[in-house]
């Protein structure tokens, strides 16, 4: 009889902490969801709050730390934003998110080294991630390697063909270079993905008259003065009209 109470009593606790896990889960599952509505919609503190509530219910959620993290970042609190992706990181060494987002804050405070180096930890962890090669790109070219960032940029087409951005950045290091004909191919990469992006017609105009195509640099400059780039506006009132450059707009 003791045997069979002592059996009855270990099932009880068993599906008292089944139910208990089962509740907490639900509860942080609604959580979760309501916190990232609030995100979107710029809601940014109530967010934090209800990521702060995920925690107290489960201290060792990554997520949580890692949401959170993104709250405090876009409030302001950048040394607390990096403390909340480190927690994260603590808990789920392998969490990819949390170092590309700490590579983000840490990059806007002004910490390339440390920017590259999560951003390096991620491409370990996901090494089919454009966006990781990209933005560790940003953060060479900050740091002076552009050679390396247009690697980095080349490695992320390579992964995204469509990701026209990188192909932008890639002009604008070899334009600054010297390296006209590549950031002139780079250009109309872009342009091809996307028609209407001002600035890739802006840097091929002003490559094209780097190797003495004016016709061409006017088409381009043109084009883009259209599409409201106001340094293709300079460029035209600088190089074509001179100071009486009449400005339909």
């Amino acid at each position: 009889m003791k045997k069979f109470l002592w059996i009855a009593f270990i099932v009880v606790i068993a599906l008292m902490k089944f139910f208990a896990i089962f509740y907490h889960n639900d509860e942080i599952n609604k959580l979760l969801s309501t916190a990232h509505a609030k995100y979107e919609i710029g809601d940014y503190c109530s967010a934090k709050d209800d990521y702060t509530k995920i925690l107290t219910i489960d201290s060792e959620n990554a997520t949580a730390y890692c949401n959170r993290g993104l709250t405090k970042n876009m409030l302001g609190d950048k040394k607390g934003a990096i403390a909340d992706y480190i927690k994260a990181i603590e808990l789920a060494p392998n969490f990819f998110e949390a170092y590309i987002n700490r590579a983000g804050t840490k990059s806007n405070i002004g910490d390339c080294l440390g920017a590259r180096d999560d951003y390096s930890k991620a491409i370990a962890i996901s090494p089919n991630s454009a966006i990781a090669y990209y933005n560790r790109g940003v953060v060479k070219n900050m740091l002076g390697d552009k050679k390396g960032a247009v690697e980095d940029y080349t490695k992320s087409i390579e992964r995204a063909p469509k990701f026209f951005e990188a192909y932008i950045n890639c002009a604008e290091i070899k334009s600054d270079i010297g390296n006209w004909s590549g950031a002139i191919d780079d250009c109309s990469k872009a342009i091809d993905i996307s028609p209407n992006l001002a600035v890739a017609y802006y840097i091929r105009g002003v490559c094209k008259n780097s190797l003495g195509d004016f016709s061409g640099a006017l088409n381009d400059n043109s084009k883009a003065d259209s599409l409201g780039s106001n340094d293709a506006k300079k460029w035209l009132r600088d190089n074509v009209y001179g100071y009486y450059y009449y400005d339909p707009k």
